[in-house]
């Protein structure tokens, strides 16, 4: 049977404005930091600023917009946009939501779902929002949070 499982609802594509799918900090001081060449570097310098937008974080900043299209479609819907915390993750699914992705939360802390069902209401992921690991998309090393290892701390 054809079709699709899902619809994943995001804010489009990043190569037109990377910071829209990136709400926090800019990606531009990371990016500064571990490019090697200088030439590039100077580039970066020069048209970061009008490329690497600022979008202050704050929980479900995609949700407005996500239930405009579920209101709209009869399938599965995957919600993408800030549900780190624990009530913004029950919001989500009571909102109608089939799925939720998680990028920057689950290199946070990758037993984010065990530690949900251990901690319920009182997990905290500690994502700070501060996109250093979208800057390592390239590292031969990988893509990793870069805050000290996880602890469920309020």
């Amino acid at each position: 049977m054809a079709g699709i499982d899902a619809i994943i609802l995001s804010a489009g594509t990043s190569s037109q404005n990377p910071m829209l799918l990136f709400h926090g900090q800019s990606l531009l001081n990371g990016l500064l930091k571990f490019e090697t060449n200088p030439l590039l570097k100077l580039g970066m310098r020069m048209m970061g600023p009008s490329m690497f937008k600022t979008y202050p974080y704050e929980e479900l900043y995609l949700l407005d917009n996500a239930k405009k299209i579920k209101d709209a479609v009869k399938c599965n819907l995957v919600y993408v946009g800030g549900a780190t915390e624990t009530e913004s993750l029950e919001k989500v699914m009571e909102t109608g939501f089939d799925f939720v992705q998680s990028g920057r939360p689950l290199m946070r802390d990758p037993a984010m779902v065990n530690h949900l069902n251990t901690y319920g209401k009182k997990y905290v992921n500690g994502c700070d929002h501060c996109n250093t690991c979208a800057t390592l998309m390239g590292s031969p090393y990988g893509i990793k949070c870069i805050l000290p290892e996880w602890a469920n701390e309020a």
